[in-house]
């Protein structure tokens, strides 16, 4: 009973992750650009900006969905 209920649970999990593509074919060319690229760290990027600015300020916006 055990091995039928765990393969009724597992089996729509491995059904389902088979028909995720990814992304949608529109967002090709967004992907490809986002891929070609490297971008700095976090921490590269900070250091980066020290060289240049005297302050440096450090946020985080507000993530509430206030749509």
């Amino acid at each position: 009973m055990k091995k039928i209920l765990f393969i009724v649970l597992i089996l729509p999990v491995f059904v389902l992750s088979a028909q995720y593509k990814g992304y949608k074919p529109a967002l090709e060319p967004y992907v490809k650009f986002l891929q070609s690229r490297e971008f700095p760290t976090a921490k590269e990027y900070i250091l980066e900006k020290f060289k240049t600015k005297d302050i440096v300020i450090i946020s985080e916006r507000d993530h509430r969905d206030l749509s």
